[in-house]
């Protein structure tokens, strides 16, 4: 089977990093893949040598039929699209394509306009017209569900760790607390510096954003503002405890990465990520996002000795998310969008032919 990956790029994103996992698992699978970025950018992630990664050179308004050409072009070279996230979405809804497609969103529908200038309506519109619909938890799939984006056609794949996030040597933690992330209002760094602070730990923040000029000055000397890194892994395996503080959380890549580097995790109880992926961990904690249980949830995680019991726990928990582990469900459902019968506003009813 060919598969073709559409994503807005390869760079600096969650979404662009799991369009890359995707490719090399349909590589993994013995499968021919073609990656469709809108636009090329820095510190790409890496795909399989064998992916061909083409851009349709979206630079503004003006390229946008240029960028659905692109994609239906795309289309005609495959079995089927995987499109990531909504907006790549709204090139595929627009168009009658002929190859069926998936929508892999990790956004929350009800909060569309704090990611996107796109209106909430095109990206719902990407969702309903899609061939299938996957999301990383089930929290998120049943919120599409109930505000009517989707009824039936929903898949759960968790979010796929890199292999080069999984970490079996032991090296000195002399960090004590790390978060990663986008520097922005979702994502709440204020509030682990707050947190931090309250506890007496060391902070480590790893990321960019309009609110880094602003953390800075509410951290002060106990807090270590590190850029952008595509390759965080050695943080990761240098720290005592992640700190989550975001205000939603559709997945949290940043969870899963740190479990797989042997790192427990703090997380204040969000949509949906946190509660499904951390279920069942011991030595990590969910707790109520408030400052007073963050702060007495990281002293305990942090007091306790970085033993081998608790970093095999976490590295067990996060190989369910390995790629190892999840091509075989992302081949499945890719699979069954090819056997999906074809929308008939989009084109003749029926199983998918090639063109």
């Amino acid at each position: 089977m060919r598969v073709g990956i559409l994503a807005s790029s390869l760079s600096r994103g969650g979404a662009e990093r799991q369009a890359a996992l995707w490719a090399a698992a349909c590589r993994q699978m013995g499968w021919e893949v073609e990656v469709l970025v809108l636009a090329r950018g820095p510190g790409e992630y890496s795909v399989p040598d064998e992916v061909e990664v083409s851009s349709a050179g979206k630079r503004g308004a003006l390229d946008l039929v240029r960028v659905a050409q692109a994609v239906r072009a795309l289309a005609r070279r495959v079995d089927v699209v995987a499109a990531f996230q909504p907006y790549a979405g709204v090139f595929c809804a627009v168009q009658p394509l002929p190859a069926p497609w998936v929508l892999v969103t990790g956004m929350d529908p009800r909060r569309f306009a704090d990611t996107s200038r796109v209106p909430a309506w095109a990206l719902g519109g990407a969702l309903k017209r899609a061939t299938l619909r996957c999301a990383p938890t089930h929290g998120l799939a049943e919120c599409h569900r109930a505000l009517g984006l989707g009824q039936d056609g929903w898949e759960v794949i968790p979010n796929v760790v890199a292999p080069e996030g999984f970490t079996s040597g032991e090296e000195p933690r002399d960090g004590e607390v790390l978060w990663v992330g986008r520097l922005v209002y979702q994502k709440d760094p204020l509030l682990a510096v707050a947190v931090a602070r309250e506890a007496g730990l060391r902070l480590t923040l790893l990321g960019e954003g309009p609110l880094r000029e602003e953390v800075r000055q509410a951290g002060g000397d106990g807090v270590v503002l590190e850029p952008f890194n595509p390759e965080p892994w050695a943080l990761y395996r240098t720290h005592r405890a992640l700190l989550l503080t975001s205000r939603y959380e559709p997945f949290g890549n940043v969870i899963v990465e740190a479990l797989a580097a042997g790192t427990p995790v703090v997380a204040g109880d969000c949509d949906f990520g946190p509660r499904e992926v951390l279920a069942d961990v011991a030595s990590s904690r969910m707790v109520a996002r408030d400052p007073g249980a963050l702060v007495h949830a990281l002293q305990e995680v942090v007091a306790a000795p970085p033993s081998p019991a608790v970093q095999l726990e976490c590295r067990e928990r996060a190989q369910a998310f390995s790629l190892d582990a999840l091509a075989p469900r992302i081949a499945a459902v890719l699979e069954r969008a090819t056997r999906q019968p074809r929308d008939s506003a989009r084109g003749t009813r029926g199983p998918h032919r090639r063109r």
